[in-house]
């Protein structure tokens, strides 16, 4: 009898190449304002991204902002005169026609797809998540889509999950969050109540505090735990 019955996965990083489609996207925007793609701009963006990310799970910046003042924030540390709110529409415009997969993501999910119910909770923007996912070779295997900016609650906040398994009644201890952000995925998963599993493909050092139940940095490390692969068998 298997432990878990529903997976709780996390969109990007986690099944999504997020950090490919996120260049893709910035790159086309930045041809579009005129300005030369280069490496060092990327980076630019990308800390302030992820400090904005920072501070809507913490819950002082809200979807709807961090859509244009990261871009408020980057046009002024790179003195370039832009409309910060139709860049940041264009901008999701072109990420959400990436939806390109880690690799082995497709090949995992099919082979849990016969075994487990499935579930995705993202805090990722609509506009992006929703049109990302329903494209992807992965929509017919989950049974819901749960976005943060839809729901109004963004993980590590346990009410996401709440919201999540309202309408079904479901053993707490049935369910298995994997993630491979430990102040949401993780931190949200344990707030909850629920086994959570750190997806650590770089093997990064956990000083956050938080345990979780596993963590794998491989998919196939995934299949083993949850009995759909032995350790000899390739993947």
């Amino acid at each position: 009898m298997k432990k878990y019955r529903w997976l709780i996965f996390d969109a990007d990083h986690t099944l999504f190449d997020f950090d490919h489609a996120q260049e893709r996207a910035f790159y086309a925007l930045l041809s579009d304002q005129g300005i030369d793609p280069n490496d060092e701009l990327y980076h630019i963006y990308q800390d302030i991204n992820h400090a904005a990310w920072r501070a809507l799970e913490q819950g002082t910046l809200s979807p709807a902002e961090i859509k244009y003042v990261r871009f408020e924030r980057f046009f002024k540390k790179i003195g370039h005169p832009a409309d910060a709110r139709l860049a940041g529409q264009r901008y999701l415009q072109y990420l959400s026609m990436c939806n390109d997969l880690l690799p082995g993501a497709d090949q995992l999910i099919r082979s849990l797809a016969q075994d487990y119910r499935m579930l995705l909770i993202t805090n990722g923007l609509k506009e992006v998540q929703r049109t990302r996912f329903e494209n992807s070779p992965l929509f017919p295997f989950f049974e819901d889509l749960i976005i943060s900016e839809e729901v109004g609650v963004a993980k590590p906040d346990p009410e996401i999950f709440e919201i999540a398994f309202r309408n079904r009644n479901v053993d707490k201890t049935k369910i298995l969050m994997i993630g491979d952000n430990l102040s949401s995925d993780i931190a949200g998963g344990l707030n909850w109540g629920i086994a959570t599993c750190w997806y650590n493909p770089l093997q990064k050092k956990n000083t956050s505090g938080l345990i979780p139940h596993y963590e794998i940095n491989s998919f196939r490390a995934l299949q083993i735990i949850l009995g759909v692969a032995r350790p000899n068998e390739a993947f």
